[in-house]
């Protein structure tokens, strides 16, 4: 590491990254076919670097998940026929740890592999198209949310937690910038990103209601496919055992805010920080 360097504080980084986005959940394509579910995400973040081994690192951060039952392998799964989109915005904070010391401009200690955990707090809401028009699901109680005939089942909140984990690595490029890439796994705490969670309702109930005619149609969407549609009430729609999870993978740019540091008294400014 350059002597100068070892006068500067390099406490506090913030940035930018851009990737992509992956869901997994009821509707999950069969690993050929996940590409086809990517979309573009990205985000701005700040990080607060507490040592060259632990740092904590907020982020906002925006997304398009989706899911088609199309791509899937399920015979069952591609009668149900049902898709979906959800915009998502990401709140995050996580805590970094590396495996080896970060230091900017160190000749050593310049790049490291690190792993994360923390905690995501994000609004979602799921979508589906239906002829040439976007729909948003969760007004229409597709699976009876609202209806007085299924007490009990209230509309889902599209704002959730996640618990999020993964890693990443970071390289020291130039003066105060550095680059990276990392994956971000959020398992969330609700079964509705997709606005897919438990069983089929009476479909004469749902089209009693308020936008009854498009609710039918988007709740049970096999009569499209097949003469004789699968959506009986009472029949599983989706797996209310397990939430939904969702992925950020990407490449960001920081800036490193550099000040200059006094040495505390007794000490060679040339210790090692």
């Amino acid at each position: 590491m350059k002597a100068q360097d070892r006068l500067f504080s390099q406490k506090y980084s913030f940035g930018f990254w851009l990737g992509t986005s992956a869901y997994v959940g009821d509707i999950t394509p069969a690993y050929p076919n996940i590409y086809q579910t990517l979309r573009p995400a990205g985000g701005v973040f700040s990080r607060i670097n507490f040592n060259p081994r632990i740092a904590w690192k907020t982020s906002l951060n925006a997304a398009t998940l989706v899911g088609d039952d199309h791509l899937s392998n399920n015979i069952y799964n591609q009668f149900r026929n049902l898709s979906f989109r959800t915009r998502v915005f990401d709140l995050s904070g996580q805590l970094e740890f590396n495996f080896f010391k970060y230091i900017l401009n160190s000749d050593h200690n310049s790049a490291t592999p690190y792993v994360l955990a923390g905690f995501s707090l994000f609004y979602f809401n799921p979508q589906a198209y239906y002829d040439g028009t976007w729909y948003n699901l969760q007004p229409l109680g597709t699976e009876g949310q609202q209806f007085p005939q299924y007490s009990g089942n209230e509309p889902y909140s599209r704002v959730s937690w996640a618990f999020l984990y993964g890693g990443g690595l970071k390289l020291s490029i130039h003066k105060g910038f550095s680059m990276g890439f990392e994956v971000g796994y959020r398992s969330t705490f609700t079964d509705y990103l997709d606005d897919i969670s438990t069983h089929y309702v009476d479909n004469d109930v749902i089209a009693s209601g308020r936008d009854g005619g498009i609710a039918a149609l988007l709740a049970d969407r096999s009569a499209e496919l097949a003469s004789e549609p699968i959506g009986l009430e009472g029949r599983q729609r989706g797996n209310f055992e397990n939430f939904d999870h969702y992925l950020f993978m990407g490449i960001n740019m920081a800036l490193t805010i550099r000040k200059r540091r006094c040495p505390a008294p007794g000490n060679s400014i040339f210790e090692k920080w």
